[in-house]
């Protein structure tokens, strides 16, 4: 990722300030370990923000089941039934509101801490580099570097435990569901997963490479920007005006081109996931399949809206 050279910058400085060579035993390390070791000193609010979600998820999980048992108590003209399964949608909303307040701040507080320390840790690396380093380095790419890497990197150091841990309590537990009321609607339900895993597989990947691109093309124009802004009188005396101006648009336009291209390939991703996988065949599915075993009489309407509501949260 464009991160990498971030993350590369505050290892080296903790394994060998100097830039010597590092043995194998003091290798950096990237990936889940390299997380869990920068987000390990602001654990305890990571930890609560974890905690919080847990306790949170069974009561957001709740609410598409309220909402099916009230259709399904009209339809039978089951008014106490209805009633009672409102109030209980009202109770676990409002729990589940509460706990949401907590998760998001919590893991938006642990974010702000994390990014101020990744902050001066890069800044202390940088200025403990020889100075062959800065000749290697623009001045404006280190300062693109320490400002926009570093709030990539914040953000998705902290949030990546909240989408981690979500994903899987509301997969596994829709999933639980889904089989308790019907073995035979939640295989229809959970037939595209495998599908879809592997389409965000390759999906992630991609974006992943591409994002290294853009985050460098936008260095690079930043760092042409700098150089302009920090020698202007020079470039007015030379009247130079047009040539950064076209060093400036080169990069801008690499930096434009990436973005239409990723803009395109998240066009085509969301049609065939979103919008054809689970709008339309998942969907398609599940209601002829659905219509089927209640014609037989094996099967409540409210069972089959259930479905399409956790089906909508499946995605």
């Amino acid at each position: 990722s464009s991160t990498t050279t971030t993350t590369q910058a505050t290892t080296q400085s903790k394994s060998s300030p100097n830039n010597q060579d590092v043995s194998d035993d003091n290798k950096p390390i990237y990936g889940w370990k390299k997380l869990l070791e920068l987000s390990r000193p602001h654990q305890f609010w990571i930890f609560a923000g974890c905690i919080a979600l847990i306790i949170r998820l069974p009561f957001s999980l709740a609410v598409p089941h309220f909402v099916s048992e009230t259709i399904g108590a009209l339809i039978d003209n089951d008014y106490d039934h209805a009633w009672f399964s409102i109030l209980c949608l009202c109770i676990v909303g409002t729990i589940d509101a509460l706990f949401d307040f907590w998760n998001f701040f919590l893991f938006g507080y642990a974010q702000q801490r994390l990014l101020l320390k990744l902050r001066v840790d890069l800044f202390s690396t940088i200025l403990k580099q020889e100075i062959g380093f800065f000749d290697a380095k623009s001045s404006g790419e280190i300062a693109s570097r320490l400002a926009v890497d570093t709030a990539e990197m914040g953000n998705d150091l902290t949030w990546v435990f909240r989408w981690t841990i979500e994903s899987l309590v509301r997969i596994g537990g829709i999933t639980i569901y889904m089989f308790v009321q019907d073995w035979r609607l939640a295989c229809v339900a959970v037939a595209v997963i495998p599908v879809c895993s592997i389409i965000n597989r390759i999906y992630g990947s991609w974006l992943q490479i591409n994002a290294t691109k853009v985050q460098t093309s936008l260095a690079n124009a930043n760092n042409i920007a700098t150089e302009v802004f920090s020698s202007i009188r020079t470039v007015y005396s030379f009247a130079n005006q047009a040539a950064e101006i076209t060093r400036y648009n080169k990069y801008i336009e690499q930096f434009y081109k990436l973005n239409v291209k990723q803009q395109c390939i998240q066009a085509i991703y969301y049609m065939i996931i979103a919008t054809f996988l689970i709008n339309t065949c998942v969907q398609a599915a599940l209601l002829a399949m659905g219509t089927h075993l209640s014609m037989i009489g094996e099967l409540k309407p409210q069972v089959i809206i259930a479905f399409m509501l956790y089906q909508g949260q499946l995605q």
